[in-house]
């Protein structure tokens, strides 16, 4: 495929519709999968009340999806190298409604915890096919487009997830309650079974021998590492946190040193580390860990301040992310065309947009009150703003200089990075919040804004960061 779909991919409806079709099937995957990391937040209290979860289930019930989904992506992308994209894709989106059916109904906090480890595997499935599908079938400004839709459905998912949460709780339909959160995938999931058999192309994929050796390597690393970040503050950060993330930093360069040697003796390793010789790949994914680990820290701070330090209900919560989600959706429309004259110069601008909106935040918190939280819509809105101006721009970075063959692996990398990153991001937003909060509305309050001078930082650095990439633009 070229800027359209060629004619003997297009099962039915025309070139351009199955084009248009298949986009709209795989970024829906991509929706499910990264919404249901954010829209059980609000659901946590009345999981606890139904099921009588108890602070470290409830913590589990987050964790058991993050963690494999997290951990298990690189391999998940290799298996759609080897078994095709198309089969990957489909077998993850079932195995993810299935799970999502078993969280729906589940009877106890174990079930639960056990289905949302296999929905965490299953989008680990699914998820690396749907980056690596659009760039593999698509060129020029065709690719473009999708590349940015698809850095827009990441970024929805994330800013709207409370949200939709929130809704799905105030209408509680048929009195499923928190239930609801988890069984609105049926119905989607199947419409993209059914839809992704009749419209997904066939892609190129680059099959090669399994890295048995390797795979085990990097998903040992990043459990030692996505483990602790996870279950730290839950834990209380004792020895064995800091010995998993010290060991972490010695299986991932040991990962590193065996996939060079392995493709030096003329074998597929898991993860090709010539990508990383790429000034493109290399400083894009160091942006991308800096960026994500700032908004999952403030996407979690931001619920925490909502809920707790305000009183807010699910839905009222949910609402205050929705200026955010509106300055998203303008500039992530616009921010390839900006891009594309500008250059990097757009991410640093979407940084430092989100540096004013923090300062916002601190400014104007202490006038903000429980029947006044619009107060804060104008610095969230600019924060999205900038969120929009660094996402699509970022994404289409990272994978524009990607050869064919390597596209599994790097989107692999690309949805990894992101997931480790936002998990990292909720661990040290965490250390700072917990270590400031009274167990009273006024000092989660101040806990938020203590937090606030850190993104800053992150905002400043990332900013910097983009002073890295390579000076060309991004395609038209």
């Amino acid at each position: 495929m070229t800027d359209q779909l060629s004619k003997t991919e297009a099962p039915s409806g025309g070139v351009q519709e199955t084009g248009v079709a298949f986009a709209v099937v795989v970024l829906v995957g991509i929706f499910m999968a990264g919404l249901d990391i954010f829209i059980v937040n609000v659901a946590l209290p009345s999981i606890s009340g139904d099921l009588g979860a108890g602070p470290s289930e409830l913590e589990w019930i987050v964790a058991g999806y993050a963690l494999p989904y997290g951990v298990a992506l690189v391999t998940g992308a290799r298996l759609g190298d080897l078994f095709g994209r198309r089969a990957l894709f489909l077998w993850g989106i079932g195995g993810f409604t299935l799970a999502s059916a078993a969280c729906g109904f589940a009877p106890s906090p174990g079930v639960l915890i056990a289905a949302r480890v296999v929905q965490g595997l299953a989008a680990a499935a699914a998820s690396p096919q749907v980056i690596a599908s659009l760039t593999a079938a698509y060129s020029g400004r065709a690719r473009a487009r999708v590349v940015d839709a698809y850095a827009f459905t990441l970024g929805i998912a994330a800013v709207l997830g409370q949200l939709i949460g929130g809704v799905l709780l105030r209408l509680d339909i048929a009195h499923s309650g928190w239930r609801a959160c988890f069984l609105v995938n049926i119905p989607v999931g199947i419409a993209v079974i059914l839809a992704g058999r009749r419209y997904f192309v066939k892609v190129p994929t680059h099959p090669a021998r399994f890295d048995p050796a390797g795979t085990g390597l990097l998903g040992a690393g990043l459990l030692l590492l996505v483990l602790p970040l996870v279950e730290g503050h839950a834990q209380g950060w004792p020895v064995w946190i800091w010995v998993c993330l010290a060991a972490s930093a010695v299986v991932l360069t040991v990962f590193a040193g065996y996939e060079r040697r392995f493709a030096s003796r003329g074998g597929a390793p898991l993860v090709n580390m010539a990508l990383f010789g790429e000034r493109a790949f290399s400083a894009g994914m160091g942006l991308q860990l800096v960026f994500w680990m700032g908004q999952g820290a403030f996407f979690f701070v931001l619920a925490l301040y909502c809920q707790d330090g305000l009183r807010l209900a699910p839905v009222k919560a949910g609402l205050v992310f929705l200026p955010m989600g509106l300055g998203y959706m303008i500039t992530s429309m616009t921010a390839r065309h900006i891009a594309a004259r500008f250059g990097r110069q757009v991410l640093a601008a979407g940084a430092l947009l989100m540096v004013i909106a923090e300062v916002g935040l601190i400014l104007l918190e202490s006038h903000v009150s429980p029947a006044q939280p619009w107060l804060l819509d104008v610095p969230l809105f600019v924060d999205g703003l900038g969120m929009g101006l660094v996402v699509g721009p970022l994404a289409s970075t990272i994978m524009a200089g990607v050869e064919p063959k390597h596209i599994g692996a790097a989107s692999g990398v690309f949805n990894a990075g992101l997931q480790v990153a936002t998990a990292a991001g909720v661990a040290l937003g965490g250390i700072v919040f917990y270590s400031k909060v009274s167990g009273n509305p006024a000092g989660d309050r101040n806990a938020f804004v203590d937090v606030l001078p850190y993104l800053i930082g992150v905002g400043v650095v990332a900013a910097l960061l983009a002073q890295l990439l390579p000076q060309r633009r991004n395609s038209r």
